[in-house]
């Protein structure tokens, strides 16, 4: 998440590759993620998301 971009919201399932964005076809879920994003990023404390890897194969990861 950038807060100067536009949000993307992608079908990993039929397009795995993220080609194509369908953020437009589905603002209710672009606005629920966008809502719980910024819950999390309220209650954290670390103000950098560089302690966190994502993956296909893993998902998301909290580097030590």
């Amino acid at each position: 998440h950038f807060a100067d971009l536009p949000a993307l919201l992608f079908d990993i399932k039929n397009d795995p590759e993220e080609l194509i964005d369908i953020s437009e076809d589905h603002p209710q879920i672009v606005a629920r993620y966008a809502r719980a994003l910024l819950s999390w990023r309220m209650r954290s404390t670390d103000k950098t998301l560089s302690h966190l890897q994502i993956s296909r194969e893993h998902g998301l990861k909290i580097l030590s």
